[in-house]
This record gives structure tokens, C-alpha cells and sequence, in this order.
């Protein structure tokens, strides 16, 4: 496995054929396939655009094929492969039938029920960040206004915009949209 770019499909209950040959077409050569009883797990480099979460659920929409698949952003090291090839067997287990990324399938899956490496997972540098929290819970409060929190928080409205920016830069999630908000309200 060559990091950092790699990214990593997932696959629960299918035909291992099938969706190899699909995505040999889909991606090209550059495909690495780790199998064990219960997962299979594709890893590649993509040439461009990664097209393939879109292209899976194309297919399965046209019947081609069920199946539960995880696509992962990219794995930019062995340790970050593990820890997330581990999170995401877990939560694909418990999730119906669907293609996710990791942001659909943590929140189809975590519903009022989120354990402590899921948050470190979700959160990344911010788990231990303190002022972070304080500035989340202050947005919350302010139903998802910044200018309100920004008030509510002695901040400067551009400063709170800029450290929700870099939140959503590094975790992937937008504190200023509900559906976020609401899952990352869960994991603190």
C-alpha cells in the first residue's frame, strides 16, 4: 500500500467478481484487493476525480446490483487505514444496504449512540481542542446563527467564520448545517 491518496471501498455481502471487474473497468489496474470472511476491501489511487461512490450508486439504482459499500475520502498512512478500516466494518455491520461515505454511514449508524473512538475518529485534532467545544456549543446555542454566536462568544464574526471553516477544512463537517451540527453535537 503506497500513502498518502489511497482510498478504500469497502464491500459487505457481495459478489466479489462482480464488483471487481466493475471497478477495474471504473478505475483501472491500479486496484489492490484485501479479502477476509466477511469484508472485501479494494484499495486504489484514483487517476483524477473519484467518481466511484457516484458510479456504485448508479448501478445499484439500476438494479445491477445490492450491496453495502463503504467509499473512503483519502488514507494518508497505515495507522489512519487501520483505525478507519476498523470504525467502518463496525458501522457497516449495523447499516441497511446502501452506498456511504464516511460522513452518511457514521451518521446512519451513531444515532444517540457513539463511542469514544468514533469521536476521536470524527473529530481528529479537535478531540482534545477545548476552546473548539466551547465555540461548537456556542453556535448550537445560537441555533446554527453565527453573527449571534459570534456575539454570544466575544468573537469576532469573521474569527468564528474562519475556525468553522478550518473545522470543516479538517473533520469534513460543516457545524453551520443542521445535520452536522447535530451529529457532532452527539459526539461531544
Amino acid at each position: 500500500m503506497i500513502f498518502p491518496c489511497n482510498y478504500i471501498l469497502l464491500f459487505k455481502e457481495c459478489e466479489v467478481g462482480i464488483v471487481e471487474d466493475f471497478l477495474k473497468q471504473l478505475i483501472g489496474t491500479r486496484l489492490e484487493v484485501v479479502e477476509d470472511k466477511e469484508f472485501i476491501t479494494f484499495i486504489y489511487q484514483p487517476l483524477k476525480e473519484d467518481y466511484v461512490k457516484e458510479a456504485l450508486e448508479a448501478f445499484s439504482m439500476e438494479g445491477l446490483f445490492n450491496i453495502k459499500a463503504y467509499c473512503s475520502n483519502v488514507i494518508n498512512s497505515a495507522k489512519e487505514y487501520e483505525k478507519e478500516i476498523a470504525i467502518m466494518k463496525d458501522k457497516l455491520r449495523k447499516s441497511p444496504s446502501a452506498i456511504y461515505d464516511s460522513k452518511e454511514l457514521l451518521l446512519a449508524t451513531s444515532k444517540g449512540n457513539v463511542d469514544k473512538n468514533v469521536s476521536e475518529y470524527v473529530l481528529k485534532s479537535y478531540f482534545f481542542d477545548e476552546e473548539m467545544k466551547k465555540i461548537i456549543n456556542g453556535v448550537l446555542d445560537a441555533n446554527l446563527n453565527v453573527s449571534k454566536a459570534a456575539v454570544n462568544l466575544y468573537m469576532h464574526r469573521n474569527t468564528l467564520i474562519y475556525k468553522l471553516d478550518k473545522f470543516k477544512e479538517i473533520t469534513g463537517y460543516d457545524i453551520r448545517v443542521f445535520r452536522d451540527a447535530s451529529f457532532i453535537n452527539s459526539l461531544l
